[in-house]
């Protein structure tokens, strides 16, 4: 009679262990440091980001001193200012939502990249995230260069920045539910229509008498209220509670489409 040694004994082949899904922070870390390289690498981001910077010199040394030097000065300069002001932002914003966002997410989709990082274990909601994080990061570095060059006054300068990006963020977020379907950088230049209406919508409306109220209203625009009540000296809750309310309103609605359209696609990666 044999006895079966534990070195004779058959072992049971080993099973590869299911690829866990990556802890979210970590992946959202990574992710956004990789995406923030490839912005830096790719000469077509950089070239659009330079573009808004480019345009606040031009705008600096063409209108000269736009920003005056005390708050003293008329609320009819100081209006025609701070849409100076926030103009640079928006066109920053709209470049940064458009190229670094919509079109950056189409061309990882249609290359496959997006579906070889599922394959690791990134889930779509991280990659959305970390994407619309490193566009949001550029657009504040250069948000703030183009502040500089205007020549934003100084004692205004941070509520004025904080007020701006907070208008400008429902674009970031709005442009990542809307590229999350795009398979092609086609189909993200049809979707993202609005991603060029609505920050130009503000401005126009901000640049006649009959429509100049309603910026309040729309996205994007409250940070037109909440700098002229900074530059007049008024008190935000007075001059600029309303704005301030229908920022956070249509930040919360981008969220909120943001949210539907990410259930959306794990309900057909499901079916795949």
């Amino acid at each position: 009679m044999t006895t079966r040694t534990p070195e004779s004994a058959p072992h049971a082949a080993p099973q590869a262990p299911a690829r866990p899904h990556a802890r979210p922070r970590r992946a959202f870390c990574l992710l956004t440091g990789k995406y923030l390289i490839d912005l830096a690498r790719n000469p077509n981001m950089v070239a659009s980001a330079l573009i808004p910077l480019a345009l606040a010199f031009a705008m600096r040394f063409v209108l000269g001193d736009a920003f005056p030097s005390s708050v003293q000065a008329t609320r009819d300069a100081l209006s025609a200012n701070a849409i100076l002001g926030m103009y640079a932002m928006m066109f920053e914003a709209m470049m940064a939502s458009n190229m670094f966002v919509a079109y950056a997410m189409a061309e990882e989709a249609e290359k496959g990249a997006a579906r070889t990082l599922q394959l690791a274990g990134v889930s779509r909601t991280q990659m959305a995230l970390a994407r619309m994080a490193s566009a949001f990061a550029v657009f504040l570095v250069m948000s703030a260069l183009c502040c500089a060059a205007i020549g934003v006054p100084a004692g205004i300068l941070v509520p004025f920045f904080v007020a701006s990006a907070l208008a400008q963020l429902p674009l970031f977020i709005l442009g990542t539910a809307l590229s999350l379907g795009c398979r092609t950088q086609m189909d993200a230049m049809t979707r993202c229509v609005p991603l060029l209406v609505i920050p130009i919508l503000p401005f126009l409306a901000a640049c006649t008498v009959t429509f100049a109220g309603w910026t309040t209203f729309l996205p994007c625009g409250g940070a037109l209220d909440v700098t002229v009540a900074l530059l007049t000296g008024t008190p935000l809750l007075d001059g600029a509670g309303i704005a301030l309310g229908f920022t956070v309103l249509w930040n919360a609605l981008g969220i909120a489409a943001l949210v539907i359209a990410l259930r959306r696609m794990a309900r057909e990666d499901a079916r795949r």
